[in-house]
Formats: structure tokens, C-alpha cells, sequence
């Protein structure tokens, strides 16, 4: 290793899918006669996330 080097900060890239681009999946998900019932519970966890998230923005912007 060149001891000279000096290695500077690793550059994050945020990945994390939109709901918009998500939520078909989800509807999907929720939609097929083979989707496992732990699979339709999950996303209907993650779209009551969404819905308590959102919830909670507006009251905030509410209190503003």
C-alpha cells in the first residue's frame, strides 16, 4: 500500500424507493390470489407506517 494515500470519505448513495414507485408492488402484493398472508400483512404494516407518518407531518404543519 502506497503510504502516501490518504483515503478520504466514502461517498453514500441513498437508494431507497419512493412510495409512489413502491406502491405498485404493494397494491400488488395485496391484489394476488398467491401472495402468502405474512407477504399482505407486511405491506399492510408498512402502508399503516405510511399513513401514521404522514399523519404526523400534517399535524406538524398544522402546529406551525
Amino acid at each position: 500500500m502506497d503510504t502516501g494515500t490518504i483515503v478520504g470519505e466514502q461517498e453514500t448513495i441513498d437508494i431507497t424507493p419512493t412510495w409512489a414507485a413502491i406502491m405498485p408492488v404493494l397494491i400488488d402484493i395485496l391484489a394476488s390470489k398467491t401472495s402468502s398472508q405474512q407477504a399482505k400483512d407486511e405491506v399492510a404494516e408498512e402502508i399503516m407506517c405510511l399513513a401514521r407518518n404522514v399523519d404526523r407531518i400534517v399535524k406538524e404543519k398544522k402546529g406551525e
